[in-house]
C-alpha cells in the first residue's frame, strides 16, 4: 500500500513539474517570451556597445592621424610662392604682364590659349614646364605628343616672355 502511495505521489509531483509553465501564474507563455526577448535585447545591447566602442576608437584614430598630418611640419623648401622672384628679379612680374597683355591685344583668344597650355602642362605630371620642351634626336617632348599635336598655342608668347625677362 505504501508503494502505491509513493507511486501516486511521484506521478503527481512530476506532472506538476512538467506542466508548471501552464499552471504557474508567474510564468505564462507571454512571460517566457518576454524573458527570452529581454535576454536577446541584453545580448544585442552588449554587441551594439562593443561595435560602437570599436567604431569610436577607429574614428578617434582617424582624427588623430588627420591632426598629425596637418600639424607635423613638412619640408617647405620646394614650395611655390607668388613672390619668388621679388628679391632676385623684381621686374619679372610686370615684364611678364606687359608681354601677355600685348599678346592678348593682338589676338584676344591668346589668354585662353595660354591658360590651356598651362593646364596641359600641369595635368600630366605636375607643373614642370615639360610641355615647353622641344624635340631632340633622342627625345620626343609633350609639345609634339599626339594629344597636344596642333592643339596647343601660345608657345611663341612664352618665348617672348622668356626673352623679355632675360633682357631685364
Amino acid at each position: 500500500m505504501k508503494r502505491d502511495y509513493q507511486t501516486k505521489y511521484y506521478q503527481i509531483k512530476h506532472y506538476h513539474l512538467r506542466h508548471a509553465k501552464i499552471h504557474n501564474p508567474n510564468k505564462g507563455p507571454f512571460e517566457i517570451l518576454i524573458k527570452k526577448w529581454r535576454s536577446y535585447l541584453r545580448e544585442l545591447e552588449e554587441k551594439t556597445e562593443l561595435i560602437l566602442t570599436a567604431a569610436l576608437q577607429s574614428f578617434l584614430v582617424c582624427v588623430i592621424f588627420a591632426f598629425a598630418a596637418i600639424l607635423i611640419p613638412t619640408s617647405t623648401s620646394a614650395q611655390l610662392t607668388a613672390d619668388f622672384y621679388q628679391n632676385v628679379c623684381p621686374g619679372a612680374l610686370p615684364t611678364i604682364r606687359s608681354v601677355v597683355r600685348r599678346a592678348i591685344r593682338r589676338e584676344p583668344r591668346m589668354g585662353a590659349s595660354l591658360l590651356r597650355l598651362h593646364f596641359h602642362d600641369c595635368f600630366v605630371n605636375g607643373c614642370d614646364g615639360s610641355v615647353l620642351l622641344d624635340d631632340t634626336a633622342n627625345f620626343t617632348g609633350e609639345k609634339t605628343a599626339f594629344p597636344n599635336l596642333n592643339s596647343l598655342r601660345g608657345f611663341d608668347v612664352v618665348d617672348q616672355i622668356k626673352a623679355a625677362v632675360d633682357k631685364y
